[in-house]
């Protein structure tokens, strides 16, 4: 199976950036996932569109162009709710985003593809494959 990396709203924000670390990471990737969060937040928002229309590096326009948005289901539902008991069973409180995108990407076998520190102690807790940016 090819490699695949979801973006988080962090990573997002980086490639409308431009930032070049993320481009040159990005190339081991071969197709590129975000959540219905995540999309919720910044591809369906102005801000996405306003910012698009002044990107001019093809390459970032065509991995945004690319993202695939991964329908929640409910056996991600089942495994954000194990998540977040495992977390509060080890002491740690997380947000119902970020376990929800552990979720996705932990079910899917998807690269999680950010720069916030909270997914840090969630792999702790699940084996989540995790590649900071």
């Amino acid at each position: 199976m090819p490699k695949a990396a979801y973006f988080d709203v962090s990573a997002i924000i980086e490639l409308l950036k431009g930032g070049r670390d993320i481009l040159s990471m990005v190339e081991t990737y071969h197709n590129f996932y975000t959540g219905a969060s995540v999309a919720a937040t910044i591809l369906g928002g102005e801000e996405y569109m306003y910012e698009k229309k002044f990107i001019k590096n093809k390459k970032i326009l065509g991995l945004l162009d690319s993202l695939e948005v991964i329908p929640f289901t409910e056996e991600d539902a089942q495994k954000t709710g194990e998540i977040i008991g495992k977390m509060k069973a080890s002491g740690r409180d997380i947000g119902l985003d970020d376990a929800m995108i552990a979720a996705q990407c932990y079910r899917k076998g998807i690269t999680l593809l950010t720069n916030r520190k909270s997914f840090k102690t969630i792999k702790n807790v699940v084996n989540l494959d995790l590649k900071e940016i």
